[in-house]
């Protein structure tokens, strides 16, 4: 059918998300990811009652940030790599550009370039 647009990928955000998830579970032990996933739903519906999609994803990231960081794992990707500097920088207060790369800014660049966090 015309106009039809086939499904695209997990938009940027989720990618974000899933690739953080993804690093930290395969490093977690058996009890260790049932406790991080349990740590992630309560996070999840918890932001989700109260504020919504879109501020539940950011709240998602920074839990599974943290997660990431306290594990020591190295990023695997481009933009594991980018998100980890963007962090980085959003942790100590630094000033930070938005990304020169093909990602598209996203509501995580966006956090990360717009507010000083705090994990």
């Amino acid at each position: 059918m015309r106009g039809v647009r086939p499904p695209e990928g997990p938009s940027l955000d989720l990618r974000i998300i899933q690739e953080f998830g993804n690093d930290v579970l395969a490093s977690a032990g058996v009890d260790q990811a049932k406790n991080l996933a349990i740590g992630l739903l309560n996070t999840h519906f918890a932001i989700l009652k109260t504020a919504g999609y879109q501020r539940c994803l950011i709240e998602d990231f920074l839990y599974l940030l943290y997660a990431y960081l306290v594990s020591s794992s190295t990023p695997g990707t481009e933009l594991q790599e980018l998100v980890l500097e963007l962090s980085q920088k959003a942790l100590r207060g630094k000033p930070r550009a938005a990304p020169a790369s093909s990602f598209e800014a996203r509501r995580s660049f966006n956090f990360l370039l717009q507010n000083k966090i705090r994990i």
